[in-house]
This record gives C-alpha cells, structure tokens and sequence, in this order.
C-alpha cells in the first residue's frame, strides 16, 4: 500500500476553479502524467481558463472512444486545453456546465493518450469501455472517468465483495446420540468453509488469480458494477445471480448478504497506478448443500476451502489485492486473526482503514 500521495510525488485534481480554493480534490494526478501534460500544451504551468472547444462537448464526443489514429502534434495542446488546465498548485478540469461535457473532454483526451504511439500510460490492451463515477464534495457525479486511466488521475474507486461461507456438519461420535449432527459442531472453527472464485484466465485484470464468490469491482453507470440509482445491497444480491446463480427470489431461499464492514485502502499498483480504494463487504452464510455455478463467464471456477487453506493462498500472494484485503478483514471479524496471535494487528486494521482525502457517493435515492 502507498503512503498518501502529496504535492510532490503530484498534484490535486478539482472539478473547478471554485473546488481549487476550498482545496476539495477528487483526485492526483502523477507528477508524470503531469510532466505529460505540460508537455503536449507545450509550455510548463500552463495558465488560462481551459475553455476551448466550439460545441458544447468541447469539440469531442464520447462517440470518439473507439480512437482513430495518432493525433497530430499541433492538436494535442487544443485536446489538453479543451479538457483542463494545469497550475502550480493543482490541475483543475475545463468549464464545464454538465457532467457529460466534462467526461467528453477528459475522455477524448485519454483516447489521444492511448492512441499516441510514443505515450506508454494507457496501453490500449488495457482501455476497458467502462468508466468510474466521480463524486464531487456536495455528492453529485461530477464526470466519468474511462476505467483504465482512473489510476492515472488517482480518482477513487468503489467495489462491493461477498465473503460466501459455511459450516460442514461434523457427525457425532457418541453410539448413544440420536442426533448426528450435535448443535455445539456446527459452527466451529474448524468445521468453516468459505467459497472462493478463480478469476477466468482471459480477464484483463489479474487473470487465474483468488476472488470472493462474488463481488462487483467498480462502479461505473454499465458492465460489472453498480448502476446510477443502485445501493451497494442492491448491487451485490444482482452480482450474486450473475456470478454465483445465487437467487433470492424469496425470503424462504438463503439468508440475505448483510453489509459487514468497509474498507479503505490507497493502493500503488504496477498494473492500475494510483488506487484510493473503498470496497462495501458482505457476508453471508450458505447452507452446506451449495454450490455456486458461474452465469456471465468471470469466474474459471469455485472452490470451497478451509480456513487454513484460506490462509496459505493469501500468504502466497494467490489474492487478487482488494479480495485479500476483504478477506483478512473477514478473518478479523470471525476472530481468526486477533492481537494475541498477530504481531501486526494494529498496522493491519489500519491499513485496512485509511482515511482518503477524497469524496464519495451518498446513497439517498429513495
């Protein structure tokens, strides 16, 4: 996990001019991506509004993400202007007066960045289609950022994962018991099994490595994640049919997932840059006779593990990063990670716990 990024190492980035002098970031930007940028505007400390374009999308579509080539040299200080404006003390995204016209100039600028055969930030192998929602302080989205670039801008990002588990029944050993199944077994430690997924090997994202049994890594308004007007609840009983062809199509079916805990992490990955991560964690409690069966082609496979075995893959580094996360918060929770046994216990809930200095979603749809 990465120490919290200051000045130095980027800069702020804000909605606006009037978020820029109450010093309320969304997000920050990496000093290179910032070199970058400086660069294709062709001066340092670019100044000005950042208000160019001739339509009300800044001149760009968002129909142009399909990307058509390099753009020319004289262009890309109009796609950087068109989009934002960097100073010393923060990068501040262009006048706006909607959501869409500040994701359509943001976007047609990450197009160029991808398409730009001498820029190696956004390898087009990695652009996904989809794009995060991005909070503004009052909690409105204020833009929309194309998922593969979200590390590049440092803007946080959401996940819901479900900690699927249950308890084997351990048969009674007493010739003399009618019952062979003594309630004092049933929900031991020992006896606890928790269902995990493998990723398919064809994701772009962490391919063949350890999952939750469901989980929903993002949110943006379309393709696996949560949809504007959709709580983290709603979302992961959806992502549970999808996934796992859990349904709870009555009460009588399965307990429900209950909201457990939230996580926050602020993470440096090699593969998606600057992460500030916050994951909603559910848990639920299956019966033994369960068996999850992939819907939609995510998953390679589902594998019920014990606790140890649960232990050892995450020692190995067999975890994708947010589902390890989520699971030693699990195995805090269930009281099989504890200050007596655990040097690290206090730097672990910590960690697990940061505080990120951006906002986020208010769920107030009803």
């Amino acid at each position: 996990m990465l120490e919290q990024p200051s000045i130095k190492t980027g800069l702020p980035l804000y909605i606006d001019e009037a978020a820029r002098t109450s010093r309320e970031a969304v997000g920050i930007v990496r000093s290179d991506v910032v070199r970058l940028l400086e660069e294709w505007s062709g001066s340092y400390g670019v100044r000005g509004s950042g208000d160019g374009g001739t339509d009300g999308n800044g001149g760009y579509g968002l129909g142009d993400a399909g990307g058509s080539g390099e753009v020319a040299l004289a262009d890309r200080a109009q796609l950087v202007r068109a989009a934002l404006t960097v100073h010393n003390d923060g990068v501040v995204l262009a006048v706006a007066s909607t959501e869409a016209q500040r994701t359509a100039r943001l976007e047609a600028l990450l197009v160029s960045f991808r398409d730009a055969a001498d820029v190696a930030l956004l390898a087009p192998s990695k652009w996904r289609g989809e794009r995060y929602s991005v909070w503004d302080a009052r909690g409105h989205v204020a833009l929309r950022v194309e998922r593969a670039a979200a590390g590049l801008l440092g803007v946080r990002v959401y996940g819901c994962h479900l900690n699927a588990y249950c308890h084997l029944p351990i048969p009674s050993t007493s010739s003399n018991d009618t019952n062979p199944y003594p309630s004092n077994l049933l929900n031991t430690h020992d006896n606890m099994r928790m269902w995990v997924a493998r990723r398919s090997f064809s994701k772009q994202t962490y391919p063949g490595m350890l999952d939750n049994m469901v989980l929903a890594s993002s949110f943006p308004p379309v393709a696996g994640g949560l949809p504007h007007g959709l709580s983290p609840t709603e979302n992961i009983i959806k992502e549970c049919a999808e996934e796992a062809n859990l349904v709870f199509s009555s009460l009588a079916d399965y307990e429900r997932p209950r909201p457990v805990s939230v996580i926050t992490s602020f993470m440096d990955s090699q593969e998606r840059g600057w992460v500030p991560d916050t994951e909603f964690i559910f848990d639920i409690k299956l019966p033994p006779s369960f068996v999850p069966v992939c819907q939609d082609g995510e998953v390679h496979g589902f594998e019920l593990l014990s606790i140890d075995q649960v232990s050892k893959h995450l020692l190995n580094g067999e975890f994708m990063p947010e589902s390890a996360l989520c699971v030693i918060d699990f195995l805090i929770r269930h009281g099989f990670i504890d200050p007596s046994t655990e040097p690290g216990y206090m730097n672990i809930i910590s960690g697990i716990h940061r505080p990120l200095p951006f906002p986020g979603p208010r769920y107030n749809f009803k």
